[in-house]
């Protein structure tokens, strides 16, 4: 466990709403984006329930408490400027003065108006997947630092779908997701691919608070010898094919990073270990929302 995060139904304080209690990351995982990570898993999680403000209690001068959560989009609040979250907060204000928290710095209660805005764009990420000496390896790519969506994080190829790709799926007779994966492998790889070759492996949606989010389709492409894959993006300082295994001792030891989509893909298929194993899961894909995903390998499906 990397870190966790705590949310509090103030109605059993016989207040109302929902409010972040704490959030907490190990020491030696600090600085990866974990903290935002979990707090907008909190935000999109208390929107699915039916909730449009979130509140907290915080220290207002220490760096990564009130200025942090300011920057995530949270206000403070006053009995003035938020009376009605003001009065929400008050059996906590009497809960804090009691153990004396205030001795250590001035506390502010904070409240975050929250939407499920933007609306995710639909996309598409190919997995490409191969043994080579009985290591299972997958082709991704190390995204360049100036990128506006996931700088500097360790991808699979993929991007959003275009227009064109409704024309070649039509005129082809296949999904829109999977004209779009032909084409990214394509533009991104220097691959030609059969959409035939592509098996659904998941669906993960961007969690609120992103200023972009998508709605992304993942296909596994088991790759076989003899398919070329090259670097052939300017998206990417560079493409490659690396172990599974690689990849997940490089991320825990914080050598690399990746987005909650893919690190939960790449741990899958180290558990799995062979691409026989992950070719025959044909898991049965479920949207993932808010970044939490069900335990990891998937029972196998029924394809």
């Amino acid at each position: 466990i990397l870190g966790f995060a705590h949310v509090v139904d103030l109605a059993e304080l016989g207040s109302s709403g929902l409010h972040l209690e704490q959030i907490a990351v190990r020491p030696d995982a600090g600085r990866r984006g974990i903290g935002t990570m979990l707090l907008r898993a909190v935000m999109g999680e208390t929107l699915s329930r039916g909730q449009d403000t979130l509140t907290l209690m915080t220290y207002a001068d220490v760096l990564w408490n009130g200025p942090w959560y300011a920057r995530q989009g949270f206000r403070e609040i006053t009995a003035e400027s938020h009376p009605a979250e003001w009065a929400r907060l008050a059996p906590l204000r009497e809960i804090e003065n009691g153990l004396g928290l205030g001795a250590a710095g001035r506390r502010v209660g904070m409240v975050a108006r929250l939407s499920d805005e933007p609306t995710p764009l639909r996309a598409v990420s190919v997995i490409p997947a191969r043994e080579r000496g009985g290591v299972l390896e997958v082709f991704v790519q190390h995204r360049v630092h100036t990128m506006d969506f996931a700088p500097g994080m360790v991808v699979f190829p993929g991007g959003r779908v275009d227009p064109v790709d409704e024309t070649t799926a039509y005129r082809l007779g296949i999904g829109v997701a999977e004209a779009c994966a032909v084409r990214e492998v394509a533009e991104e790889a220097g691959a030609d691919i059969d959409p035939g070759d592509l098996i659904p492996w998941d669906r993960w949606i961007t969690p609120v608070g992103y200023p972009k989010r998508f709605d992304v389709d993942f296909f596994l492409l088991p790759v076989t010898d003899g398919s070329e894959f090259v670097h052939s993006t300017g998206e990417a300082l560079d493409s490659e094919w690396l172990p599974v295994a690689d990849l997940v001792t490089a991320v825990e030891e914080g050598r690399l990073a990746m987005v909650p989509p893919t690190r939960t893909i790449i741990d899958e298929l180290s558990a799995l270990q062979t691409l026989r194993a992950a070719v025959e899961l044909r898991p049965e894909v479920v949207a993932v929302h808010q970044d939490i995903a069900t335990l990891r390998p998937r029972p196998a499906g029924n394809g």
